[in-house]
């Protein structure tokens, strides 16, 4: 199995799964902001918020900011994209 760590960049969108284990409470409001601006967005991928994870689809040229928190506030062993 091909195990892709950051953004394909063939394709218009990406798997996406970010373990919320370990992340404070101001983390994940703040994820759950982002996830529903993505949700709310004319944009392909949807993401689903579950109780341990974020998961879903999410297009390369996501503009909610999501990607870009991520990348700055949580530890890339909690996410792959």
């Amino acid at each position: 199995m091909k195990v892709r760590t950051g953004f394909v960049s063939n394709s218009s969108s990406s798997s996406f799964v970010v373990s919320l284990k370990g992340l404070d409470e101001s983390k994940i409001r703040d994820l759950k902001r982002l996830v529903a601006q993505h949700n709310s967005a004319a944009c392909e991928g949807h993401l689903t918020f579950g109780e341990n994870f974020i998961y879903g689809e999410i297009e390369q040229g996501d503009d909610s900011g999501l990607v870009n928190y991520l990348k700055a506030n949580v530890d890339k062993d909690n996410w792959e994209g």
